[in-house]
């Protein structure tokens, strides 16, 4: 463990004005864009709470001057690096800010995003309780606040204490997709507000995930240790069906259970649904853990680039697999959904042997273990 490297702005021999001078005009134009990104989130959710389209509105043409900010940012750390030739912590920082300046013109895009949802919600008469939208605000718009804090101070605990706090908001959006969901089932809410809901929810987890993304280069900024994206060589699974109450994921739930390092299993499918209590009975049964959760649109899934496979188990997913040319391996493992079947407890258990076999195979032929691997029944 190399010791920690701060960013001192305060004048040492070896450091010259000018290079002083050009790293505060970097913090400054930065804690600049940062602070106008989270402003136009609080400000979108304002316009939430009070159906305020004007407001929506301004959130939205504001956002045109984070994206101006980006591009400036970007050009004065190109400048920053021909001018300076930096060399350790300041080469660390400087390459640090042209990866942050990335997550917050994302962080402003999700804060345009909710305006737009903004413009649909407020037609409607009546929407369900927005109070813990706005709680899973509270602890992402602070933690992006602290993650910034920490990277202008060289913070590298103050980065790590932060990055916890994601566990909580991921929590919470799962919380409240699981509630809009049972709401909507009961007709508490008219259809057309749902996806609305569900999208500010998932922009506001996405800012929790960038204040991560900001803290995690805050540290190797710091220390020289480059925790971003650990294990270049996970293999990413996403199981993808119609109407996400079965299939997809049983099959996420079995590759789960396979435990091996590295292999990570996600599901989706093409419109947002809860799993079937059937299926979480079933899965059960056979000694996997299961709770009924809200299964996120392959819209939804987030940095698709950097999958490993995606596996079509419904015949309407076909056309999400990838081109013959990417990098992404598409697979067909085309079935009928078991819960449509007359005998539902056969078609489960042909289903799940089915996923099973094919997922103990495949992941062994990516390790080049074919046949040495397999699970006993």
């Amino acid at each position: 463990m190399r010791k920690e490297e701060t960013l001192n702005t305060q004048p040492l021999p070896h450091i010259e004005a000018t290079l002083k001078k050009d790293l505060d005009l970097l913090k400054t134009k930065l804690a600049e864009m940062a602070n106008r990104a989270e402003k136009a989130h609080w400000e979108a959710l304002s316009a939430l709470k009070n159906k305020d389209r004007q407001l929506a509105y301004a959130v939205i043409m504001r956002d045109q001057y984070i994206d101006e900010l980006e591009i400036e940012l970007d050009k004065q750390c190109q400048e920053f690096i021909i001018r300076h030739q930096p060399a350790g912590a300041h080469l660390r920082f400087v390459l640090s800010v042209v990866k942050i300046i990335k997550e917050l013109e994302r962080v402003g895009d999700y804060a345009e995003s909710i305006a737009r949802q903004v413009l649909v919600l407020s037609a409607i008469p009546t929407l369900p309780p927005l109070d813990k939208i706005e709680m899973l605000a509270r602890i992402a718009l602070p933690m992006l606040k602290s993650a910034i804090k920490c990277l202008l101070e060289s913070d590298a605990k103050g980065a790590s204490d932060t990055l916890k706090q994601e566990l909580a908001a991921d929590k919470l959006r799962r919380e409240i997709d699981s509630e809009l969901a049972c709401m909507r089932e009961k007709n508490q809410f008219v259809f057309e507000a749902f996806t609305p809901l569900l999208t500010i929810v998932r922009r506001l987890e996405r800012v929790s995930d960038q204040a991560r993304n900001i803290c995690e280069e805050t540290l190797y900024m710091a220390t020289g240790e480059y925790v971003r994206h650990k294990g270049s060589d996970i293999f990413r699974f996403l199981l993808v069906d119609a109407d996400g109450s079965c299939l997809a994921f049983m099959g996420e739930t079995i590759g789960k259970s396979l435990n091996i390092p590295k292999f990570v299993f996600e599901s989706a499918c093409l419109v947002p649904n809860m799993t079937d209590k059937r299926t979480i009975d079933f899965l059960r049964s056979k000694g996997l853990p299961s709770e009924e959760q809200l299964i996120k649109t392959f819209d939804q899934v987030e940095n698709k680039e950097r999958l490993s496979v995606i596996i079509a188990l419904s015949p309407e997913c076909k056309n999400i697999l990838p081109q013959h040319d990417s990098k992404i391996m598409g697979l067909e493992w085309l079935m009928e959904n078991p819960l449509k079947q007359s005998d539902i407890n056969a078609a489960l258990e042909k289903a799940f042997n089915f996923l099973k076999s094919h997922l103990i195979d495949l992941t062994g032929a990516i390790r080049g273990e074919i046949g040495a691997n397999k699970t006993k029944e």
